[in-house]
């Protein structure tokens, strides 16, 4: 794999993260593979299956999260909100304090809604997502407000 992933450096970000989860997903496949095939008495033809099966699975579900995180930019395009792909393979979106809320009030901009709005409906085609909501208030107003 090291030898796969060295020859990344010529690639987009976006080839190389699938490059990354197909090698990851070879190896784990592999490794049960060879946990399989010791069992049922080919331990070499189980890895050789299991590599393959899990390069499949990886390119997969590493072409997928990259085709979500590039609608999640296209999306939000203009808005200073800017999406990320975390280590451990999750999509990150921050959005500015000044784009979604107005200081002392609690409903959302109306230049925020078509984002959500896309995110709905990109969330509700895959409805295995997960998602976390973090946020937080401003440093304005006293502790009381």
């Amino acid at each position: 794999m090291t030898v796969l992933l060295a020859g990344c450096a010529s690639m987009t970000e976006s080839q190389r993260s699938t490059a990354q989860g197909t090698a990851a997903g070879t190896g784990i496949g592999a490794a049960a593979g060879a946990v399989i095939g010791a069992l049922a008495g080919d331990p070499a033809l189980g890895a050789g299956i299991g590599a393959g099966v899990g390069a499949i699975g990886g390119y997969i579900w590493s072409s997928r999260m990259e085709k979500q995180k590039q609608q999640m930019e296209q999306v939000t395009t203009g808005t200073g909100i800017e999406v990320t792909q975390t280590q451990n393979n999750q999509l990150k979106m921050d959005v500015p304090g000044d784009f979604s809320f107005d200081t002392g009030r609690a409903d959302i901009k109306p230049e925020m809604r078509p984002v959500l709005n896309s995110l709905v409906a990109g969330l509700m085609s895959n409805p295995n997502a997960q998602v976390n909501i973090v946020g937080h208030t401003d440093n304005t107003g006293t502790d009381t407000i």
